[in-house]
């Protein structure tokens, strides 16, 4: 027997109200063209912090096409569509394709090509004797609608999702973003002047259609702006609930959270923003709870819940006729505690966020120091992966310097320094110093559509990176940077 699901109830009721107090459509598309293409080249000495002088070496390049149709008055279509997208890290990345990528990418040392399907055993696909490179795949990350009316705007689709400073949700509408949030929902926006309401109902996961085994997200947003006082803010709520049936919480692998999925997964993110201008000053600061069961028990049979938070402040100083440009980061992001079995107290920031090149962008070392196992795969090598890293489980403080040589020119100077909040260690003997950083950088643009950054990275670990017992080594690791992207 089917069990009801209230969700679709409240949906119904919404898509009446709209349809009953909406004028009626004359339909007539026109569609508008956006997006950028960029290329970027990383290369990076000593990720692991160790002797065997490893190195990330790698190039990325990556279009995306953002489509606009305009269907009617008031009624327009938007999606976007990542060209050369990178399946190799999930379906919410927008890393780009690898330079380099062969007919054969599961290539190993030593192993034999595959026979392609329709090609005889004489024409194997391989990288050596090959001509062409892969194709690549095309990904469509967010499609929906927004309908404007007389007292707010319905929206409806997989609709990208931003908020304050982008420590939780972050859209990924930076040009050199490597990472998108996109949700399924359908909401109705009331503006008020500056004052905006957003209630949502959101979709992450449609289990078995004849069951009760979805994933739902219950949100509201509040957002002020006020371009006359320069004052903008926002309060986010989001409830996440699924049954057990629906709860695929980590139980295995170094990211479980507990041994036993026992029973329906159900949280609370609420985020607090607020940025304002004086004069040349600008203070941006957002604060994000979670709280809430995560549907698992560790092995003493105890229910795990969850309960962690994080701060972000941004300041920025841009005198007016002068060269210089002044600015800083600094924050804090709670860490699970390994003496605490029954709740999760670590708290990872969304990966779009970054303070500096290679701390919490780049990954390091020779164990997961930061505790960010439920967003990457920590049980592979640092050097063989791309910035799939996280901020989590520290305090930072990150000043940065820039210098106007030019109207097109300038050169950039950041300094990081970091310490962890809880030490990963259960013996408590790791430390908690991660080091210093130093980077380097100069941005052009040639054009106004033009952009084009190169920098390099020096960290200097602290004794974080030792493990305590475990005695790693931390020596220096350094890096380097460039990229460029134009925009249409």
């Amino acid at each position: 027997m089917n069990k009801k699901k209230p969700a679709l109830t409240v949906l119904s009721m919404l898509a009446l109200a709209v349809g009953v107090s909406a004028p009626s459509l004359g339909f007539a598309a026109d569609i508008n063209w956006s997006g950028y293409y960029r290329f970027e080249g990383v290369d990076i000495h000593g990720a692991e912090l160790n002797s065997n002088a490893s190195e990330t070496s790698y190039m990325l390049h990556h279009l995306v096409l953002s489509p606009k149709i305009t269907a009617a008055d008031g009624l327009t279509i938007y999606s976007r569509f990542d060209v050369f997208n990178n399946i190799n890290y999930g379906q919410n990345n927008q890393f780009g394709e690898f330079f380099g990528s062969g007919p054969r990418n599961d290539f190993s040392s030593g192993s034999v090509p595959a026979t392609p399907a329709g090609q005889s055993t004489h024409s194997k696909n391989s990288n050596v004797l090959s001509r062409a490179q892969a194709a690549g795949s095309i990904a469509v990350s967010s499609l929906y609608a927004v309908w404007n009316q007389e007292f707010g705007s319905l929206i409806v689709g997989r609709v990208p999702i931003e908020f304050g400073l982008g420590v939780v949700h972050s859209a990924g509408n930076g040009i050199f973003d490597h990472w998108f949030e996109s949700k399924d929902i359908i909401g109705y926006k009331v503006v008020m002047g500056s004052l905006f309401v957003l209630p949502m109902i959101g979709k992450v996961s449609e289990g078995d259609v004849g069951y009760e085994d979805d994933v739902n997200d219950y949100m509201v947003q509040v957002g002020y702006d006020n371009p006359e006082s320069d004052l903008s803010g926002g309060v986010f709520f989001e409830e996440r609930i699924t049954t057990r049936a629906g709860n695929d919480m980590p139980v295995t692998g170094p990211s479980a959270l507990g041994t036993t999925q026992s029973g329906g997964f159900k949280t609370q993110l609420f985020s607090l923003f607020l940025k304002r201008k004086i004069s040349q000053f600008t203070i941006g600061v957002e604060g994000d709870f979670v709280t809430g069961d995560a549907g698992v028990t560790n092995a003493l049979g105890q229910s795990v819940s969850m309960n962690s938070f994080a701060v972000a402040t941004e300041f920025d100083y841009r005198p007016l006729d002068s060269r210089w440009h002044t600015g800083l980061k600094m924050g804090f992001a709670s860490g699970d505690d390994p003496s605490t079995t029954n709740v999760y107290e670590g708290f990872v920031f969304n990966r779009n966020y970054d303070v500096a090149f290679l701390l919490f962008n780049h990954p390091l070392g020779q164990y997961d120091v930061l505790r960010t196992g439920l967003v990457r795969d920590v049980s592979v090598t640092a050097s063989s992966q791309p910035d799939t890293e996280a901020l989590s489980n520290v305090i930072y403080f990150a000043p940065n310097l820039d210098y106007k040589l030019k109207d097109n020119l300038w050169l950039n100077g950041t300094f990081a320094y970091a310490m962890l909040n809880k030490d990963p260690s259960p013996t408590g003997a790791a430390g908690k110093d991660l080091g210093y950083e130093l980077d380097l950088g100069v941005t052009y643009k040639p054009y106004d559509r033009l952009t084009w950054k190169t920098q390099s990275g020096l960290l200097i670990p602290g004794k974080a990176w030792v493990g305590g017992p475990a005695s790693y080594e931390n020596k220096v690791a350094y890096g380097f940077e460039t990229k460029a992207a134009i925009s249409f």
